[in-house]
């Protein structure tokens, strides 16, 4: 495994866990909630060009940090992969999709950060505790969104084409992780992600000129419930969530943070019993159960490798 000179506080490292693990898991109610009365590529162009923003202006007015052409040149390679691959793919299939299959193939993360991560694939595919860790979290999570339910799909004809479109999204926000890693930089890392951000959001907003979105935006549709879900993905899933993410890249293993995509459904599922009142079954603890266990085996299996 590569090593790494710089050590972070196991206290902050267990924030920035619990940053990507709790929020994250509430970010597709978020956007789901969003893109009820807001179009989802200026939906997610505006959450990410504003929390972009506002962590650039205190980088550069506060911190006084400045960015060369090669850091705006590397993160908006990566703000491209995440941001609007990875995210996008989210944003876009969640008109037509259920949350919970989002949720499952959004799971499959993991699996694709091992699978592309080349370099370590001595290390992660030559023991059974990793390999035996990514596949029970991702079964817990299918397990966790099956239950004998029937799943309905949206009527639209695009239906049918959202699951290659999250399975490329999954493996677009993948290559950017492993594209974030490789960048070295003297520059700080909050100011490389804002401009992450930035470009990401910047492409949201080609991309809803191209699909006519602006041209059928009517602000007087957009309801109160829509405007503060993307006031929470500003604040919370961007300022608080991407910033964690990133940061934790830099710490650990990419596999080792890729396990958010197995938690944030079982926060999901956690959130929609506390709030909304939503039954929890027996079956629902057991996958539940199954999903912490190949969490805890990933964890346990880069305890001691650096990032």
């Amino acid at each position: 495994m590569k090593t790494q000179t710089a050590t972070a506080s196991p206290i902050l490292i267990i924030l920035a866990f619990a940053a990507v693990y709790l929020i994250w898991g509430s970010t597709y109610l978020g956007i789901a909630i969003a893109i009820q009365s807001i179009p989802p590529m200026i939906m997610a162009g505006t959450r990410f060009i504003l929390a972009g923003v506002i962590l650039f202006s205190w980088c550069y007015f506060v911190n006084n940090d400045r960015a060369v052409i090669k850091d705006w040149k590397e993160n908006s390679i990566a703000g491209a992969l995440m941001i609007f691959g990875g995210n996008g793919a989210i944003v876009w299939v969640e008109q037509y999709l259920p949350t919970g299959l989002v949720a499952v193939a959004v799971a499959s993360l993991p699996i694709w950060l091992a699978v592309l991560d080349r370099p370590n694939w001595r290390f992660t595919f030559s023991r059974l505790t990793p390999i035996l860790g990514l596949l029970i979290g991702f079964i817990g999570v299918i397990l966790l969104f099956s239950g004998g339910k029937k799943i309905t799909l949206n009527d639209s004809p695009l239906a049918a084409i959202s699951i290659p479109v999250l399975i490329a999204g999954n493996i677009c926000w993948a290559a950017g992780t492993l594209y974030s890693k490789t960048i070295r930089s003297a520059t700080p890392i909050f100011l490389r992600v804002s401009i992450q951000m930035i470009m990401g959001g910047l492409l949201y907003a080609i991309a809803a000129g191209i699909s006519g979105e602006f041209s059928s935006l009517n602000i007087n549709t957009m309801q109160t419930n829509s405007l503060l879900a993307v006031v929470y993905l500003i604040l919370c899933g961007s300022l608080i969530g991407y910033v964690a993410y990133i940061w934790l890249l830099s710490k650990r293993p990419a596999a080792q943070v890729g396990t958010f995509a197995y938690v944030n459904p079982a926060v999901a599922v956690l959130l929609g019993w506390i709030i909304l009142n939503e039954e929890i079954t027996v079956y629902t603890i057991v996958s539940l159960i199954i999903i912490l266990s190949g969490v805890v085996l990933i964890n346990l299996s880069y305890k001691n490798v650096k990032g």
